[in-house]
């Protein structure tokens, strides 16, 4: 014979079970979104090491910082970032000024030499030849976010800063 709790306890079953379908639909959605996410890290880590292969000397330190050039200290925080095009906005408009301005040598050779040996590490991750001057003087410490996802969306054109600079 069943006791009133056994009873209670098949029928609180029976009302689990009429959720299952609900829970499905989540599950589904869920596991769609953490599919979109997997492929979305997978893309964000091989933009990563692409970045850091351009740059030999370059690290990511405990606190998200991609140490890009360790002689100046050249870096740009993770923090924010959740994409390809992130990351390469973060570059262009955290990084560009010491490779544009930045001499840290005395002698003006060696200057010369880090500035163009940069420049072209640049250029072979952005996978475009750029003017590094121009991109930092419209750029430069995130003066306009928009301008910068504008130029990564047109493939690195330089009209597009060129065309900022005749309406100011």
């Amino acid at each position: 014979m069943l006791s009133s709790t056994k009873i209670a306890n098949i029928t609180s079953r029976r009302k689990k079970k009429r959720k299952i379908p609900f829970l499905k639909e989540i599950r589904q959605k869920i596991d769609g979104r953490f599919e979109e996410v997997e492929k979305m890290n997978e893309q964000f880590v091989s933009e990563l090491k692409k970045l850091l292969n351009c740059f030999p000397e370059s690290y990511i330190n405990r606190n998200l910082e991609v140490i890009l050039i360790p002689k100046t200290n050249t870096y740009f925080s993770l923090v924010g970032c959740g994409t390809k095009r992130d990351i390469i906005a973060k570059v262009l408009m955290w990084c560009t000024r010491d490779i544009a301005k930045v001499r840290p040598y005395q002698q003006q050779k060696r200057n010369i030499d880090f500035y163009v040996d940069n420049r072209m590490r640049l250029e072979k991750y952005l996978g475009s030849s750029i003017n590094v001057d121009v991109v930092y003087h419209h750029l430069g410490n995130g003066i306009n976010k928009e301008l910068t996802y504008q130029f990564i969306d047109s493939g690195f054109d330089m009209d597009v800063l060129f065309d900022k600079e005749v309406e100011e």
